[in-house]
């Protein structure tokens, strides 16, 4: 633990440091600590998902409010002392009975520390921002992990629980508020006492500021700034911690938000880093000389992340899902850009018997913490997630993380493959890329900087082709199911809103669902359909020898059911793809003499 020592870290948050085995600091702590705490500088860090973002604020937090309680306790000492001196005067003086004056002197100090326990005395120091209500708990967790030999409380205000509960715990006056800005606002506006010190707070921390500050992304967050910042004495010696992956990222906002009333449009222009850097510490209310910390600079995303794509067909995407979940029974998550996309895989994983949970922001609360709770407990745990998953969450054990479908935004790219491959551990992230998406994809690639494309994932033909019957299965089930539930669903609807207006129903509008005899034969169809898939399930199917290694960079997690040779080759070309890349560029660069670079033609490789 002597490496904590060299960065300023208090012994108390040292010793709940080595209890949960976090001996060595990480590049981000060694970075942030000294400064924010010695210096008390204020910090911007831009890192690598998984690499202790979190520590890197809450120490300084924690030494920062321990010093504060410190001089608080050392201050009242001294009053009391001073009027327990007064009153020893005033006993002498006064010819009343000693014990009158004694029981004065300690009815005083009583209602002292009973005010001093009230809600209203109780200081709020630190306030911490997060965009989703699981990376809230979640940091509040790692917060009361470190502080737990340090009597400093910590507390989580998300949306999706309880109102009366939070305030009920807010009456306990926690020092640190870990965030969303939707339910804190909501709780600041109905005049919450603990909340009203929130001009006071001495510590103020965006996680995720990047997408925190966006346009349009949180109204609140606005608000709640403007209401911080109206105390300028105290936003001097305010501590501002703003924290990212993709903090230096730059990308063009899509042509809609340039479109005026006429609907002209706008030459769409892109934000420098050093303007983005400017604009935000702008809005957050920094002070002057932060240290700026980026150490995403030459790598984008995790060294230990291995990257690849598969060319398919859109139609092909659940074929090539199921057939990595079945070739490497991993801990997976697959990220898809809309929830009713989650929706679909959810009903045909389901009938492929794969046990997938859904996490969107539909969900309430307490079913996200549930399936997440699932999904950390099962080692073939399969999580179908919207971006909602994918910024600082910290899922142990994610094996592999699947993009279903490109993400839109580079940064997406790096927040989702930063689910897995963290703290040094490897991981597998794989991009399914169809026709269509290939302009997102070049997006993406050309804005981590690689000088190539992400390599092809291997993928076995005889094995795939023994899968395809089973999802050609369950495709048709979920058509027949979905057309029939569809039908029903209007017909329910059309049927309430008649009873509650009153009113008789048209059937016209109803969906011809047929008689009796013609839904009892739908039915029928629909089971024997099922009976089949399920007689395919219980089917061995074609696969190569079993044998191989995890396609990571350096072949340690052992997957059993990869061929080896396949494994061989694609480790041996991730090892060697920078090499080649280089002495590619490097030819192209000497026979392309003056002008520009000759760009390489984009060709789409269907996978054989």
């Amino acid at each position: 633990m002597s490496a904590w020592m060299n960065l300023f870290v208090p012994e108390k948050v040292m010793l709940a440091l080595g209890e949960q085995n976090f001996v060595q600091p990480t590049p981000i702590q060694i970075e942030s600590l000294p400064a924010a705490i010695r210096d008390r500088r204020d910090i911007v860090g831009a890192a690598h998902t998984g690499s202790g973002k979190t520590l890197a604020f809450a120490i300084p937090i924690l030494n920062g409010i321990m010093k504060l309680k410190e001089a608080a306790e050392n201050e009242l000492n001294q009053q009391l002392d001073g009027e327990e001196e007064n009153e020893d005067d005033e006993i002498l003086d006064e010819e009343e009975p000693e014990e009158s004056a004694e029981s004065d002197g300690d009815e005083e100090v009583e209602e002292k520390a009973e005010a001093e326990s009230s809600e209203e005395t109780k200081p709020l120091y630190a306030l911490i921002l997060t965009p989703t209500r699981e990376l809230a708990i979640q940091v509040k967790n790692h917060i009361e992990a470190a502080a737990k030999y340090t009597g400093i409380t910590c507390m989580a205000v998300v949306g999706g629980m309880s109102v009366q509960k939070q305030e009920r715990l807010l009456r306990r006056g926690p020092e640190i508020v870990v965030a969303t800005p939707g339910r804190l606002w909501e709780l600041y506006s109905e005049l919450s006492n603990h909340l009203s010190k929130m001009p006071k707070i001495r510590f103020l921390v965006l996680d995720e500021a990047d997408r925190m500050v966006e346009k349009g992304h949180f109204e609140e967050l606005e608000k709640i700034l403007g209401t911080i910042n109206s105390d300028a004495e105290n936003e001097k010696r305010r501590q501002t911690f703003v924290f990212s992956a993709t903090l230096t990222y730059t990308h063009k906002a899509p042509e809609r938000l340039f479109m005026q009333k006429k609907k002209k449009k706008l030459k769409v222009t892109e934000l420098s880093i050093e303007k983005k850097l400017e604009v935000l510490m702008g809005q957050v209310g920094m002070r002057e000389r932060p240290k700026i910390i980026d150490l995403t600079e030459k790598q984008r995303t995790a060294e230990t992340l291995t990257e690849a794509r598969i060319n398919c067909s859109a139609k092909e995407r659940d074929l090539y899902l199921y057939y990595l979940l079945q070739q490497y029974p991993q801990r997976t998550l697959v990220f898809c850009n809309s929830k009713d996309c989650i929706r679909r895989l959810i009903s045909i994983f389901t009938l492929l018997k794969c046990c997938p949970l859904p996490l969107h922001a539909d969900m309430q609360q307490r079913q996200r913490l549930k399936n997440l709770d699932k999904f950390k407990g099962n080692p073939r745990g399969l999580l179908l997630a919207t971006d909602v998953a994918a910024r600082g969450l910290d899922i142990p054990g994610v094996e592999q993380v699947v993009h279903y479908q490109v993400p839109r935004t580079t940064e997406s790219y790096v927040h989702r493959s930063g689910r897995t491959a963290r703290a040094c551990n490897e991981g597998l992230s794989v991009m399914m890329v169809a026709p269509d998406d290939l302009q997102n994809y070049r997006k993406i690639v050309k804005s981590l900087n690689r000088d190539a494309d992400l390599p092809i994932f291997p993928v076995e033909s005889d094995f795939v082709a023994s899968l395809k019957p089973r999802v050609s299965m369950a495709w048709s089930i979920d058509l027949e199911e979905h057309k029939v539930n569809k039908h029903k669903r209007e017909n329910n609807w059309f049927e309430k809103q008649a009873k509650e207006m009153d009113i008789d129903l048209d059937e016209d509008l109803l969906n011809d669902l047929g008689d009796s005899y013609e839904q009892a034969r739908n039915r029928d169809k629909v089971y024997a359909m099922r009976a089949s898939l399920d007689s395919l399930l219980s089917e061995p199917v074609i696969r190569a020898k079993q044998s191989g290694k995890y396609l990571t960079q350096t072949g340690k997690l052992y997957l059993p059911y990869m061929s080896s040779k396949h494994a061989t080759d694609t480790v041996k070309s991730m090892k060697k793809v920078k090499g080649s890349n280089e002495e590619i560029t490097k030819k192209e660069d000497k026979t392309v003499k003056g002008g520009k670079k000759r760009k390489r033609k984009e060709k789409f490789v269907e996978d054989e």
